[in-house]
């Protein structure tokens, strides 16, 4: 049965991982991202901000624990900021919907608030 938990919450999080790079790499606070760019720099290129490598700052699904485990009825995952963790039910293990969404959570919790 442990078995079985933990390669389910690996391939969770391997999941995650490939989602990141593929559909949330501008969100990711690289050099390169469109994010950067917007936030970082003005209109003509000039840096106007310190880089969020300068400061620690980074958008990357690694700082989260991806757990698959029991929800509250109808719930299909869930995501807890303060403990970083997002969590699927196990029976949308596989609904790649399922983790998308929670991974969209994911980025807007790491970004500061105002």
């Amino acid at each position: 049965m442990e078995d079985n938990f933990q390669k389910d919450n690996e391939m969770l999080r391997e999941k995650a991982s490939e989602f990141a790079e593929k559909y949330f790499s501008d969100m990711s606070l690289e050099d390169d991202s469109i994010v950067t760019k917007i936030f970082y720099c003005d209109e003509n290129g000039e840096k106007c901000f310190s880089k969020p490598h300068e400061w620690g700052a980074k958008l990357n699904v690694h700082y989260y624990w991806y757990v698959v485990d029991t929800l509250n009825e109808g719930r299909t995952g869930e995501v807890d900021d303060k403990t970083r963790t997002v969590t699927i039910a196990p029976e949308y293990l596989n609904d790649d919907v399922t983790l998308l969404h929670e991974l969209i959570h994911v980025f807007e919790g790491l970004y500061p608030a105002d």
